[in-house]
Formats: C-alpha cells, sequence, structure tokens
C-alpha cells in the first residue's frame, strides 16, 4: 500500500485552459484502510507531479454544461457564452528549478503548470482571484522547456474588494498551436490556489466569475440561494469580478433573470485590460410566498454607444420554499448507475427515476449541488431512451406519477466518488421535503486530472430479483459481472455491507468472502478474502460471487437502507493519496430468510 500522505490541506491542479483537467493534491493525515469504502467528502486528492517536464495529462472536452441551451433574449449573433472553468491546486512545491524553465524576472517560486492546444484561435483570459497568497502568472508559447516563447506575466492585480496580491492575464492563442501556462508563488508562498480560466473570441470579451457569495470567497461556483424553513430568510449577496478583454472601453449593464431577486447594479464603464467588483444586493420584496424555484442567469451586457459588443452571465438558482415547513416526504427515486467517472471538468450524467408518492403534483422540481460544493450540477427531462429536453427547467410530478431527470455533474477538483457517503447533489421540488437519498438510489462522481479513469459496466447476474435471501446458517451467493470499457488496467473488488448505523447489535450482514468465478458462476479462484486485485483487460466481462452471512438478530428488511455492495476500484498513480479509486459499484437488497 502507497505510504500515507500527511500534509497541511492543499488542493492540487494541472489544467487545460479549455475543459481543462486537474491533477488535485494533497489531504490532512490520510490513512486509508485497505478495506474501507472511501469517501469523497473525505477529500481524496491528486498530489501534483511538479515540476517535471514531463507529458501533460491526457485533455478530454467535456460537453459544453455550462453554456446556457438558449442565449438570454438580446444577444443575438454577438452573444458570446465565454467557455469558463475553475480549477483547484495547490503550491507546494519544495525543489530546485530545472536549469531550463523560465522565471520571468526572478518573481516565481514553486511553480505549477498547465498546456493546451485549442481548434480555434481566441483569446484566453486566467486569473487567481480567490487564492490565498500572492501568486504570478506566465503565459508561453512552445511545446518544450528550453523552447518557450513569453506572452506575458503579471504579479500583482488589483480589485478593490477583491484583490491585491493576486494576478491576471491575458494572451492571443492561434488554431492547433502548444501553449502553456505557469503559476507561481513569491517569497517562497505556497497555499490554496484558483486558477480561473476564460476562453473568448478573437478580440476579446467580457467575462464575469462569482468571487463573493455572501462575503465569503466563492471561487466561480454555480450562485444557489435557498430560502425557507431552515434556510435564510433572504438569498446572500452575489460579487462578481467583470473584466473586459477587448481593445475598447465598454458601457456594461448588469441584468438578472431570476425573478426579481435582486437589486440591479447601476450601469458602469471598463476600459480596455479593467476588472471591477459588482454586486447583486437581495431585494427585500422579492416575492417569498408563492413556493417555486427560479433559473436564470447573472448577465453584463458590454456595448459601445448603443452596439452590443460582448456579453457575460453567471448561472443562478432560488429555491423559494414554505417558511414554515417543508410539505410531505413523498419524493422517491431510482438510478441506473450509482458512480460515474470523468476527467475534472469534464461532464457525465446520471438517469434518475423521481416518483411523487403524494396526492397533488410536485412543482419546481430541479436538482442542484449543495452551495459550497465543487460539483457543477444541471438537470435536464429525459424521456428513455434517449430523449432529453430543455436543461435547467424546473418541471412538475404529477400525484403518484413520476419523471427522469438527466443529471448532468462536472467537478472542479480531483474526486474519488462514494455514493454511500452524505453527497453534494440535491434533488428537490418547491413544495415538498427534498428527495431522501440512501443507499439505494445516490450516486457520485469519480474525477481526477492526471490520469485516464475507467468506464466500467457493472451488473448484478443473480438474483435477478433485486433481493438477496441469505439463510440463517450458511451463506447466500450474489453474483456479479464487470466488464473494463476502457484500455487494460489493473483492478480491485472488495465486497461490503452498508446498513443504517443504528441497527441494534449482532445485527450486520457480514460479507464472508469473494471470488473470481466464470459465467456459470462456479469459482475459479481463491475463496478466503473480501478484496481481490485482478487484471481488467478491454472488453472482456468478469465475473465475481459475492458470499454473505446473515446476522445473528434480525434487523428487517428495508431495500433502501440495508444492502451489499461490490465496489469496482482502479489502480491510481503514485501521485494519489490511496491505492485504489472507485469506478464501479453493483449493489443487492438483504434480507434474513
Amino acid at each position: 500500500m502507497k505510504s500515507a500522505l500527511i500534509r497541511r490541506a492543499t488542493k492540487g491542479f494541472v489544467m487545460h485552459l479549455l475543459h481543462m483537467c486537474v491533477r488535485a493534491a494533497a489531504v490532512v493525515c490520510c490513512m486509508v484502510a485497505l478495506d474501507s469504502p472511501w469517501h469523497a467528502n473525505a477529500g481524496v486528492l491528486e498530489t501534483n507531479y511538479l515540476p517535471l517536464w514531463m507529458p501533460m495529462p491526457r485533455f478530454i472536452p467535456g460537453p459544453p454544461l455550462w453554456l446556457p441551451p438558449v442565449p438570454p433574449k438580446g444577444g443575438g449573433e454577438i452573444y458570446d457564452p465565454s467557455p469558463t472553468a475553475t480549477y483547484e491546486m495547490s503550491n507546494i512545491g519544495g525543489y530546485s528549478f530545472p536549469a531550463c524553465e523560465p522565471n520571468p524576472s526572478g518573481l516565481m517560486t514553486k511553480t505549477q503548470w498547465g498546456s493546451a492546444a485549442f481548434r480555434q484561435a481566441g483569446r484566453i483570459v486566467v486569473h487567481t482571484f480567490g487564492s490565498d497568497f500572492d501568486t504570478v502568472l506566465a503565459a508561453y508559447r512552445g511545446s518544450s522547456c528550453g523552447a518557450l516563447t513569453l506572452l506575458g506575466v503579471n504579479d500583482n492585480r488589483v480589485v478593490s474588494g477583491i484583490s491585491t496580491s493576486q494576478s491576471l492575464l491575458q494572451f492571443d492563442v492561434a488554431a492547433n498551436t502548444q501553449y502553456r501556462l505557469q503559476i507561481g508563488g513569491r517569497s517562497g508562498a505556497e497555499g490554496d490556489i484558483y486558477a480561473n480560466i476564460f476562453r473568448l473570441p478573437v478580440g476579446g470579451g467580457l467575462s464575469a466569475f462569482l468571487a463573493k457569495y455572501g462575503g465569503a470567497s466563492f471561487e466561480g461556483r454555480d450562485y444557489v440561494c435557498e430560502l425557507g424553513y431552515t434556510h435564510a430568510s433572504t438569498c446572500p449577496a452575489a460579487t462578481f469580478v467583470v473584466h473586459n478583454s477587448t481593445n475598447r472601453t465598454l458601457s456594461v449593464t448588469p441584468s438578472a433573470s431570476l425573478g426579481g431577486a435582486f437589486v440591479i447594479p447601476a450601469v458602469f464603464s471598463l476600459a480596455p485590460g479593467q476588472a471591477k467588483a459588482v454586486t447583486f444586493n437581495y431585494n427585500a420584496v422579492f416575492n417569498r410566498t408563492t413556493l417555486r424555484t427560479v433559473v436564470g442567469y447573472f448577465t453584463f451586457s458590454g456595448r459601445v454607444g448603443t452596439t452590443l459588443i460582448s456579453r457575460a452571465y453567471s448561472r443562478g438558482l432560488v429555491s423559494v420554499k414554505s417558511q414554515t415547513g417543508y410539505g410531505p416526504n413523498v419524493l422517491r427515486a431510482a438510478v441506473a448507475n450509482q458512480v460515474r467517472t470523468a476527467y475534472v471538468n469534464e461532464g457525465v450524467y446520471f438517469d434518475v427515476k423521481v416518483s411523487n408518492i403524494g396526492t397533488q403534483a410536485a412543482t419546481g422540481c430541479h436538482a442542484r449541488s449543495k452551495v459550497f460544493s465543487r460539483l457543477k450540477t444541471y438537470w435536464q427531462p429525459f424521456t428513455p431512451p434517449s430523449t432529453t429536453g430543455t436543461p435547467s427547467v424546473p418541471i412538475a410530478i404529477p400525484a403518484s406519477g413520476f419523471k427522469w431527470l438527466r443529471v448532468w455533474m462536472a467537478s472542479q477538483t480531483g474526486r474519488d466518488g462514494d455514493p454511500l457517503s452524505l453527497g453534494d447533489v440535491i434533488i428537490d421540488c418547491a413544495n415538498t421535503a427534498e428527495l431522501a437519498f440512501n443507499a439505494a438510489n445516490r450516486f457520485d462522481l469519480t474525477s481526477f486530472g492526471s490520469f485516464s479513469l475507467r468506464n466500467v459496466t457493472v451488473a448484478a447476474v443473480s438474483p435477478t430479483t433485486g433481493v438477496l435471501n441469505v439463510p440463517a446458517t450458511g451463506t447466500a451467493k450474489f453474483r456479479v459481472s464487470v466488464k473494463n470499457t476502457g484500455a487494460a488496467a489493473q483492478m480491485r473488488v472488495n465486497g461490503f455491507y452498508e446498513g443504517p448505523y443504528d441497527d441494534p447489535a449482532n445485527s450486520q450482514f457480514t460479507v464472508t468472502s469473494i471470488c473470481a468465478a466464470n459465467a456459470a458462476g462456479a469459482c475459479i479462484g481463491p475463496n478466503n478474502a473480501t478484496a481481490l486485485i485482478y487484471s481488467a483487460p478491454q472488453n472482456v466481462t468478469k465475473y465475481f460471487n459475492v458470499f454473505v452471512r446473515a446476522p445473528a438478530v434480525n434487523p428487517g428488511y428495508d431495500a433502501s437502507k440495508r444492502r451489499i455492495f461490490l465496489n469496482v476500484k482502479q489502480d491510481a498513480p503514485a501521485n494519489v493519496a490511496t491505492d485504489y479509486v472507485l469506478v464501479g459499484t453493483r449493489g443487492i437488497a438483504v434480507r434474513k430468510n
């Protein structure tokens, strides 16, 4: 087992400038037991390979998750959504600069590097607002350490109320050309860095970055306001950094399509290259009595005279629920896959069937991330097998009916998923209690930047009823198939039981062993351990048997809470704090006969 990492809490990163990938860093006193399920909230992240000039991570652009499906009215052909991403990283350094590594004006220590090539020419804006120490940015054209052309460098960019020692840099890129970004700290400084990246068209445009949420640093997350019984009575202020990367002075008009929840700031002027903090404050006369979900955008429209030049936006959601209670707990859910994998800032989806067992329609139904989550989330109505509706539009679920949601997720940092943890995703309706997630319906994302995660298909072979009946004596067998659809990799499978923490003593089901098996269900390998390591070739189905023993005390039957799982984990490289990361799982309800 790899040695445990013991560091101050830091976050690491290697990035691609558009839909980029991250290598996120170390954890606090992280010691991982080999057979224990790992919880995403514990913060397993990647440690950087620094500052070696080695092949950069493979950059895979995901679907454009954060672009609005229909541009807000008034944008026309000039409307440019400026694809953006925020990446967590850390400066933990502790090395000497290689002889070939540039260090403009000798400003940097403990540098980080990222690289990208773009299919189209454009203008890139990068800043480190929200970071907790003095940063320096430099951009280069070129692909090797000793042959880089400096495009620009920035030490301090002062933005009143936001930054005195963080950095902002803009530079132009040609199509199909390699570029590298260098991020460093001054005077040996280290700590958390947020690298915020904007890709704009040739000539630049406006960019908008949600820097503060009610005065707290927010680092580019999506805005969510939860009004209701156990939440706030007002929405936190939203403070954006708005930057003009064009060569013209723009008159910028703020607006918001969030149902009148905010007071609109005054029109302001931005000179070329200027950045300004702009705050939307809560509107005290906002209607908090009509239960609903409001989804829209904070928008900044830049003009020269009456001509619209550029428009930037940031998504927002306001959930208006009852101030006296949240209504009945009538939402139920079922998911096909509980674990998906992706590069950092690459989007993947989960299809979720949400049922309403109540006697009235559930309205304003949606999916969202928790307020300070590093996950980005949106949803679409979905009709199996393949029809999707307009993203991020609240839906109604009829009484005693159901709707499918396709819930898209992407992580801004390295993440070892665990669908049995508390989770960062909420499914909610305006007039009901939030969906109660459980062991059967929760889903989560594993996301890393420095290596390719495999997609695996994990299926229950038998029983086919979804319930494993375990005799009072002896064991029962849960048969599972696993197919790795990616390149060959080393995998680890382990079985475990998940049940309520408050079940009585001696009422826990036990996984006694697992074995590799053939398609007929016979063990073909040792059957004396609860975890196996095996080679997983591409597109070859492997079979496993999970043997389960019943407890002395019968805890009762609840398919949503008491389940046996087989976890499938992929071998992780040395820069990841745990040996294996979760790439698939399959569970089954258990019942004592």
